[in-house]
């Protein structure tokens, strides 16, 4: 009996061990969807006053910071682990082109969905979505939307608005 317990409690350590070397190996758990704003704002140094804008899928997390005069901008993309309770990760930040002219639109590697952020200088006011749907938009505000589909912008003229992919 008493080789049986210690087996057992042997192959329990080892058990023990290799969640901790995956969960160290994989840095950790992420923030959870309630708190990636958090962490974003944390882990790119992003001032508290800044305004933000935030869409969410099932695998990825986009997110838009501005000041109030819009004079700049950073984003942020967050993709969910594939381990569950493991949270969601930074995927990508920062400034690019496209976030302050136009929109900027990121695929992930291995992940479906595509991310679509921007300032909206161009005064986007829909998006009408692969499947379909169309989302509307206020033309004098920033925006971040995620989908699996693809989405194309149109302004109040009805006018196209093409997004500069980058992919991560």
């Amino acid at each position: 009996m008493k080789k049986w317990k210690k087996a057992l409690l042997g192959v329990g350590l080892v058990v023990l061990g290799l969640w901790m070397a995956l969960f160290v190996l994989r840095d950790g758990t992420g923030p959870w969807m309630d708190h990636i704003q958090d962490d974003a704002r944390k882990s790119q140094r992003i001032e508290e006053a800044w305004l933000a804008e935030e869409g969410g899928g099932e695998e990825l997390t986009a997110l838009v910071f501005y000041p109030e005069d819009r004079s700049r901008s950073v984003f942020s993309i967050y993709r969910k682990d594939r381990m569950p309770l493991f949270g969601w990760h930074f995927r990508a930040g920062g400034g690019v082109p496209a976030l302050d002219e136009g929109v900027a639109e990121f695929t992930a590697e291995g992940f479906h969905e595509r991310a679509y952020v921007s300032l909206n200088p161009l005064g986007a006011c829909r998006a009408e979505l692969g499947n379909g749907e169309t989302v509307a938009l206020d033309p004098e505000r920033p925006f971040a939307i995620v989908t699996p589909c693809g989405a194309v912008f149109y302004d109040e003229e009805g006018a196209l608005i093409e997004s500069t992919h980058y992919g991560m």
